[in-house]
């Protein structure tokens, strides 16, 4: 009769919400994001280039999720605690309210892990990571455009 009652309260507990042993999701995708229109550029692949000088340097990059995620842990080359996110989006740069904070990466090769967990703070149990490594080259325009300095005619400087 006790083993009955304790199997009996631990269904109880489980069924409940009590329970938080409950598996993390999976990271699908990391998509670089355009962080001046807040846009996405493309999804990235693995062994894939960025070219500055064609998207420019105000990045940041977001893992799109499925299942019960409650943050993304993100490592950047070989840093294994980068950033953590909490809330969607997951972006590597972090946001405010959706509004991507900028980031441009150093050229050369890059890797990235995103690593899901059940719970915010990268606590809980661990997801499906992905991993994609890629090359950054070019040097992005300035988005600055060129200083205008008004012509001085017929003044004499004291």
């Amino acid at each position: 009769m006790r083993k009955q009652f304790q199997r009996g309260w631990a269904l109880i507990l489980a069924l409940s919400g009590i329970a938080t042993d409950l598996a993390a999701g999976e990271v699908t995708s990391l998509v670089l994001i355009n962080a001046d229109s807040n846009q996405p550029v493309r999804e990235l692949k693995n062994e894939d280039t960025i070219d500055l000088a064609k998207v420019g340097g105000n990045l940041n990059i977001i893992a799109k999720v499925r299942g019960d995620v409650g943050s993304v842990r993100f490592q950047l080359d070989g840093n294994s605690n980068f950033r953590t996110e909490s809330t969607a989006p997951f972006a590597l740069a972090g946001d405010t309210n959706g509004n991507f904070n900028r980031w441009t990466p150093k050229t050369g090769e890059r890797t990235i892990v995103a690593i899901p967990f059940s719970q915010g703070q990268a606590r809980g149990n661990k997801g499906k990571a992905l991993s994609i490594t890629f090359t950054v080259t070019g040097k992005p325009d300035s988005t600055l455009p060129p200083i205008k300095y008004p012509q001085l005619e017929d003044c004499l400087l004291y």
